[in-house]
This record gives structure tokens, C-alpha cells and sequence, in this order.
């Protein structure tokens, strides 16, 4: 794991780094914006050159590991993996950021503890209410799915009618 904070000397040639030789990496303490020379690997703009998986940063094209097959042959999938921490409470990320990664967030709330302690102490107690709970949520599950596929339907047949 290559751990780099974007406010450190030299921390895109560290990315580079990790991107050749396949390794993970870990953007520390990200705030609301995101380095310009990042965005080609944020936006996964990955080019094929024969066997070479390459990616543009800064004025540069460098080659990318890649993710072998059962064969040993080289994919056209990237052998690194990166991952952005931040310790902002509610980050705001621009759109694009937002549609080309997964957001998730790891915030614990006073209300989220009381459910899982709650949920652990009912099992403990009551394991006849876990599993009738587990059933009203497998049961609430199924209704949305069905009034999503009705949704639908109702959807489809309001825009393939003909007439009045």
C-alpha cells in the first residue's frame, strides 16, 4: 500500500510509482478539490497501445500494470487500485468526481450504535423477534421490488397506449 497526501513533496511520483508496479494506493486527507493531474486516473481514461495498458499524467504517457488471466497473460484491467480517504464530516464532490467513484461513508452516529446494539441484545433475548424482524425485512424488500416492477409496467403501458 502506498499511502500519499496530496500535500506532500513529490506524492504524484509516488502515484506513478504505484501505478507501474501494480501496488494500491491511498490518497490521505483529500479535501473538497482534487489535483488536475489526477483526473485521468479518477476518470479511468486508460489507453491500449498493443499489449500496454498506458494512461496520460501530467505531459507524460506511463505504462500501467495490468491484472494477468488464468493464463498468465496480461487483461486490460489495471493491477492498482486507488483509494481517497477524507476527514471532512459531509464532503461535496463535483459531480464527475461523484458518477466515476464510490462514495462511502464511514460515519458513526449515536442513533446507528443504538440500532446495531439493539439489533445484538433482541438476538441475544429474543431470537424468535430477530427472525421475524429478518422476515419483515426480507418481506419490505419484496414489496419494494414489486412496486418498482409495477411502477414500471404502469409506465410502459401509459407510453405505448394509443388513442385518447
Amino acid at each position: 500500500l502506498v499511502a500519499v497526501e496530496l500535500t506532500s513533496k513529490g506524492y504524484v511520483d509516488k502515484v506513478i510509482r504505484a501505478m507501474q508496479e501494480g501496488l494500491p494506493i491511498l490518497l490521505e486527507n483529500i479535501g473538497e478539490n482534487i489535483d488536475a493531474v489526477l483526473e485521468p486516473v479518477i476518470s479511468r481514461s486508460f489507453i491500449r497501445k498493443g499489449r500496454k495498458l498506458m494512461i496520460k499524467i501530467g505531459d507524460g504517457e506511463l505504462d500501467v500494470a495490468t491484472k494477468k488471466d488464468e493464463e498468465g497473460n496480461p487483461t486490460d484491467k489495471p493491477a492498482f487500485q486507488m483509494y481517497i480517504q477524507t476527514k471532512l464530516p459531509n464532503p461535496h464532490y463535483i459531480p464527475e468526481i461523484q458518477a466515476q467513484t464510490t462514495v462511502i461513508n464511514f460515519t458513526v452516529t449515536e442513533k446507528g450504535l443504538e440500532e446495531q446494539l439493539l439489533n445484538v441484545v433482541v438476538k441475544k433475548e429474543r431470537p424468535d423477534l430477530e427472525e421475524q424482524r429478518l422476515a419483515l425485512v426480507e418481506q419490505q424488500n419484496q414489496f419494494t421490488i414489486k412496486l418498482k416492477e409495477l411502477e414500471d409496467d404502469l409506465l410502459y403501458r401509459l407510453a405505448t397506449a394509443e388513442g385518447d
